[in-house]
């Protein structure tokens, strides 16, 4: 299987945040692991608006999850990790 184009890899990166509500779902997740419910109840949206989010962030190497526990990731690619140290005020 082939890399996605250099420009497709980046725009992929940056949608990730065109949504406040992601940058909200991730900081919340850099204190420490939550569960769908919890990430819904923090963020004050449905479970299915927290899950569509949650899914975009995991497609793009922001978030993992295990079974419905979901945790932040620090992307590999080097636009990923300083889009991520912008949207959590990071400074790793």
């Amino acid at each position: 299987e082939s890399e996605p184009p250099p420009v497709a890899s980046v725009f992929k990166l940056v949608t990730a945040f065109t949504h406040p509500r992601r940058i909200e779902i991730l900081r919340a997740l850099q204190a420490k692991p939550l569960t769908l419910g919890q990430i819904a109840a923090i963020t004050k949206i449905s479970i299915s608006a927290a899950l569509r989010h949650l899914e975009k962030l995991k497609a793009r190497g922001f978030a993992i999850s295990e079974g419905w526990v979901f945790s932040t990731k620090v992307p590999s690619h080097p636009l990923g990790r300083a889009l991520w140290r912008l949207a959590t005020g990071s400074h790793n």
